[in-house]
């Protein structure tokens, strides 16, 4: 093989070296210069192992303080910070608020209980009679006040009377116009009996809280065909969801004793640094 392929030709696992070394005669004295070229295989490179993708951030969700907290309990430090929102229905805890390059937060959904949940989709919905009193005869074991039993046989039968009346008068007590009068009553043993205008429910908003007492706002109407319709208020229920929240709360805290996290009421918020321009030197 010419130099020149040797020098030009490149194949795959194959190195070619060119070595140049001063050669000596028998007395040890310079005869000249040897130049040596050689052809020779390369080793086959180790297989390098496969790199593993980096871990995503913490995003974790639980439903429950207890569970909530014995995790922090266990991965929490002194630089964790609890954020609990009872608008937002949630509770966030940054694991790191000093972290520099980063922060991962968990947290806690709580689950509305069984027992609520069908008093939640019912609130501010206004429902004909018929459907709101098959409602009563299912969910009448959560009515604390009146007996849910009374109430729904008392619904079960229902009498509306709307009487319209003209007004025509003279004078500045005179009274002019339509006259609506709208009465609505239940039926028990063949005698009316006035319908509460409030019941109180006693259930738990949120698992693993305690029940508590929810008063609810019951408004009957009746059209002129005698068609009732019953619309159910929750004013109190906002009041009940920072109790229970209180509740959740001060159970997180209780569990929270090894790793010493800061507990407050408000939601995790990060924004994004401002840098100032560099200065040009002149």
């Amino acid at each position: 093989m010419k130099l020149e392929d040797l020098l030009t030709r490149v194949d795959a696992g194959i190195e070619t070296t060119i070595n140049l070394a001063a050669s000596l005669d028998p007395d040890g004295k310079p005869a000249g210069k040897r130049l040596t070229v050689e052809s020779r295989h390369l080793l086959p490179e180790a297989p390098r192992p496969p790199r593993r993708a980096e871990s995503p951030p913490k995003r974790h969700t639980f439903y429950s303080a207890d569970s909530f907290a014995t995790y922090l309990s266990k991965y929490g430090t002194p630089q964790t910070v609890v954020f609990a929102d009872p608008g937002r229905e949630r509770i966030d805890a940054v694991l790191d608020e000093r972290a520099r390059e980063g922060f991962e937060v968990v947290s806690m959904v709580p689950q509305i209980h069984p027992l609520w949940a069908p008093w939640a989709a019912l609130a501010g919905k206004r429902t004909p009679l018929t459907t709101f009193a098959q409602f009563i005869a299912e969910n009448r074991r959560s009515i604390s006040k009146p007996d849910g039993r009374t109430l729904a046989l008392l619904l079960s039968q229902v009498r509306a009377s709307v009487t319209v009346e003209i007004e025509r008068g003279r004078g500045k007590n005179a009274v002019n116009g339509l006259m609506v009068r709208t009465k609505i009553q239940g039926v028990d043993k063949s005698e009316s009996v006035e319908l509460p205008d409030e019941i109180e429910v006693n259930a738990p908003l949120y698992v693993d809280t305690a029940a508590q007492a929810i008063p609810l706002d019951i408004c009957l109407d009746a059209d002129t065909g005698g068609q009732v319709t019953v619309l159910v208020c929750a004013g109190t229920v906002a009041q009940a969801k920072v109790k229970a929240f209180q509740e959740m709360v001060e159970a997180i805290e209780a569990g929270l004793d090894s790793c010493a996290a800061t507990i407050a009421f408000g939601s995790p918020m990060h924004a994004a640094w401002s840098y100032l321009p560099e200065i040009q030197a002149k």
